[in-house]
């Protein structure tokens, strides 16, 4: 035994190899062994505290090997009797220069020195309180023969930002007691905040984010520091950000480089900062500016950017297009990197431009562009370069007429224009109508049609439109197109038409100085503008009429005399102007109401001669001839004749017959006008005094005057 009252035991280590150390067992009554300790080789020795006076222990030690304790190396014992003729416990001394370290947000290392006087001491006890001192950790040190007095002891599983006690006592064998405790106050550091990362990259900032903590109480704010990739060089001014929120945005950075960014929680006065998260993030290449759209046709649209400044990793720029609002995305064009394309003299920066086509009429699209980077070099984002809306293509009528015509004062000619449009086609932004016309000759004349003006027939789906004031007798030539307005894009017109208008109606046809058999025909003509020639005709029959003579144009006057007609006929007549190229007038003008012939009046006939014929048995046949003055050329108007002739024979008898004649039974021969009737059964050379009287029919002739007397001798 030692000074101490303790069991030292000591021993000579065994010679057989491969020993890893030696087994220390004690047992109160020699059979029931209690393992006590481990020694390492080449120590020897062990000293046993803690034991009760005036007990009897039996101790053996066993060298511990590959398979564990040999038997016979565990046969030496040796017995004592412990006995204390004064029982006194010395009190050994506390740890000094106790500490804590290697502070997180859920554990820390507390660190020790051994006491001046440690011989006894054996093991050293570490407890953690909480802020209400209930124990929370507690470890157990051991003494080792090699330690040299420096102590540490790690815990985890701790709050964060939360106060803690910490106590280390040391601890000894038998007739020892425990030291007072070293005590010391320690924090935990601030939660490590967690999803630090990041989004919306562009060429000069980032947008970082990170997940807001359940508690945070403890924390004043987040700090942020970044430094370019493999350099130590911070930025000068962290930024700080408000515990409650969970995102901040970082500027002025570099396009084409990567940062390192660094997270920590930073308490208020005496909080311990948490320990920094990284998050590591490339710029992307330098953005276009100044992008805008504009120029749209019907089918296409022109886009402009500047070039960035800093072209570094800027492969080409990309541009996308999709109806505003809706749709996908569609990416339409590439444009390699120039920098001596379009270069602005002006400004002196380049900028670039790109025609997109290929889009449909009428709709409205929004553009963006973006710079292209090389391998390894990310794009930069989609700059909005506006919206444009293309423009509409107006719809073209399928089909259209003109049909000239004259207006309601009868001294204008008018044209209908009319069209259609195929099915649905007509376009909600078609205006109004242009018709342009030229006359033959003359200048042309643009006439601009609101569409309201139009007159629409739904039943036939005919559009249509009245052209007043034009030229009556004149040729036009037509053109027709639809209007619209700056957003609109005006189709070739259709195909021209060319027409004649009509010529005027000739007015005021009156007749005068009418005779027997002829008529004078007068009548008056607003504007004979392209009258060639009439046409003159009357009624021969009802419904059918006769052309009696074209009449050439007199700018002087217009009037004819109609002759060769019936006497005591009732005649209706019409005049018709006929246009220089052959064209009819849209109309001809009609006498309302007939116009009767005077009846022809005639003398009596003159009888001119009579001309034996044949003589038959002692009698002979004569004709007698004879002629109407005026001339009357239509034997049927006779409706008969009284022929009276006398003779006187050698008894110097006079006689007298009288022959009445039916008027068809009277030969007349137009060309000589000379009417003629046999007479027969006249005595050869017997001289006769013949007259002769003819009736008119009433209708047609009148006779007047006293017969006519001839002499003459029968054969």
């Amino acid at each position: 035994m030692d000074g101490n009252d303790n069991v030292v035991l000591n021993w000579t280590d065994s010679a057989s190899e491969g020993v890893t150390g030696y087994q220390v067992e004690w047992s109160a009554d020699g059979n029931t062994w209690i393992p006590y300790t481990v020694i390492d080789p080449g120590v020897g020795r062990c000293v046993l505290g803690g034991l009760a006076e005036g007990n009897t222990y039996h101790f053996r030690i066993g060298a511990i090997g590959p398979d564990g304790v040999a038997p016979e190396t565990a046969k030496a014992r040796t017995v004592a009797t412990i006995e204390f003729a004064d029982p006194v416990e010395t009190t050994l001394q506390a740890p000094v220069d106790l500490r804590y370290s290697n502070v997180t947000e859920d554990g820390l290392t507390v660190s020790w020195k051994s006491p001046p006087e440690n011989k006894l001491i054996t093991e050293y006890r570490i407890t953690v309180y909480d802020k209400g001192l209930h124990m929370v950790a507690s470890r157990k040190v051991s003494v080792s023969a090699e330690d040299d007095g420096s102590w540490s002891c790690a815990f985890d599983g701790l709050e964060s930002d939360a106060h803690y006690t910490i106590t280390v006592e040391s601890s000894g064998g038998l007739g020892t007691a425990k030291s007072a405790p070293a005590t010391t106050s320690a924090r935990t550091a601030l939660a490590v905040p967690t999803g630090f990362s990041g989004e919306s990259v562009a060429d000069q900032s980032v947008v970082l984010k990170w997940d807001i903590p359940d508690n945070v109480a403890g924390i004043a704010f987040h700090e942020i520091v970044y430094a370019v990739k493999g350099t130590d060089e911070m930025h000068a001014l962290p930024l700080f950000v408000d515990p409650a929120t969970g995102t901040c945005i970082v500027s002025g950075l570099d396009a084409d480089t990567e940062y390192v960014f660094f997270l920590r929680a930073v308490g208020e006065s005496g909080a311990v900062p948490s320990r920094h998260v990284t998050f590591e993030v490339k710029t992307t290449v330098a953005e276009p500016t100044d992008c805008v759209v504009a120029d749209a046709d019907e089918k296409s649209a022109g886009i402009t950017w500047t070039v960035p400044t800093d072209t570094s990793g800027l492969a080409g720029y990309e541009i996308r297009y999709r109806e505003k609002e809706t749709g996908d995305w569609h990416v339409c064009a590439n444009a390699d990197v120039d920098a001596d394309v379009n270069v602005d003299a002006h400004g002196g920066s380049s900028v670039m431009s790109v025609r997109v086509g290929h889009l449909d009429p009428g709709k409205e699209y929004q553009f963006q562009v973006r710079s292209l980077g090389r391998e390894g070099s990310p794009s930069s984002n989609w700059i909005d370069a506006g919206s444009v809306t293309t423009k509409s293509v107006l719809d073209q009528p399928n089909a259209w007429n003109v049909s000239p015509g004259l207006a309601g004062n009868a001294l204008d000619a008018v044209v209908r224009v009319t069209w259609t449009f195929a099915t649905d086609a007509k376009n909600d932004k078609t205006g109004g109508y242009v018709i342009i016309y030229t006359p033959s000759g003359g200048e042309p004349v643009s006439h601009t049609v609101d569409g309201d003006k139009i007159v629409f027939d739904a039943e036939d789906g005919t559009y249509g439109y009245v052209l007043e004031n034009l030229d009556p007798g004149t040729e036009y030539t037509f053109f027709l197109s639809v209007t619209g307005d700056e957003t609109t894009v005006i189709p070739p017109a259709l195909p021209e038409r060319i027409v004649w208008t009509p010529l005027l109606v000739p007015v005021d046809l009156e007749a005068g100085n009418v005779t027997a058999n002829s008529v004078q025909l007068t009548w008056n003509h607003a504007d004979a503008t392209g009258v060639d020639r009439y046409i003159v005709e009357y009624e021969s029959a009802p419904g059918v009429w006769t052309e009696w003579t074209n009449v050439d144009f007199r700018p002087d006057g217009y009037a004819c005399t109609v002759n060769g007609l019936d006497p005591g006929t009732a005649c209706l007549f019409r005049v018709t102007a006929i246009g220089v190229a052959g064209v009819d007038g849209a109309a001809s003008v009609t006498m309302q109401f007939p116009v009767t012939t005077d009846i022809l009046t005639v003398t009596q006939p003159t009888i001119s001669g009579l001309a034996p014929v044949a003589a038959t048995g002692g009698t002979l046949d004569a004709t007698l001839s004879w002629t109407f003055d005026p001339g009357m050329t239509n034997p049927a108007w006779v409706a008969g004749y009284t022929i009276t002739y006398t003779w006187v024979d050698a008894f110097e008898t006079e006689y007298d017959v009288e022959h009445v004649v039916d008027g068809n039974l009277v030969v007349f021969d137009a060309e000589t006008g000379v009417f003629s009737y046999t007479l027969t059964t006249l005595l050869p050379g017997t001289a006769y005094t013949f007259t002769i009287s003819a009736k008119g029919d009433g209708e047609h002739l009148l006779v007047s005057g006293d017969s006519a007397t001839y002499y003459a001798e029968a054969g």
